[in-house]
């Protein structure tokens, strides 16, 4: 909802059905990545981008940063809903891809698809209050008043 209220060229072009609530979904996933990192141990000895990484030696891989990496995606630093193709690692990747990452992609399409239907216009009615984690991104509370569509 904050994404949608302080991008409000966005939220227009979502309510028109400029853009499809399916690249909604997946930028929004992109540009707020709920779980910023994740830990792994090597399994074998391997070089990645000059480093020497050792079998058993943790590594991190930082979602926060891969969803804005500029040599896979034009323009990270922009939010767009119609953004195409959009290849986030917001649920990881490969053999540990979240289990989450179906039903997560079906509540908030639902959302999406309630707030363009059903919602004219979206306010902040007062500040957010972030959940504090270095895992975590996002609020535990963010009051929006919202205005009937029609």
């Amino acid at each position: 909802m904050k994404e949608l209220i302080e991008h409000p060229e966005q939220w227009r072009r979502l309510v028109s059905g400029e853009v499809s609530v399916d690249s909604a979904v997946e930028e929004l996933l992109r540009w707020v990545t709920p779980a910023m990192h994740f830990g792994r141990r090597a399994l074998v000895d391997v070089e990645v981008g000059g480093q020497r990484i050792g079998a058993g030696d943790v590594v991190t891989l930082w979602n926060s940063s891969a969803n804005y990496d500029e040599e896979v995606f034009d323009r990270p630093d922009v939010f767009d809903l119609g953004r195409t193709p959009n290849k986030h690692v917001s649920f990881g990747y490969g053999p540990h891809f979240c289990l989450g990452a179906y039903p997560g992609r079906a509540e908030i399409h639902a959302m999406l698809t309630a707030l363009r239907t059903h919602v004219s216009d979206a306010v902040l009615t007062g500040p957010g209050r972030p959940i504090h984690s270095n895992f975590l991104h996002g609020y535990s509370s963010l009051p929006v008043s919202l205005r009937p569509a029609g």
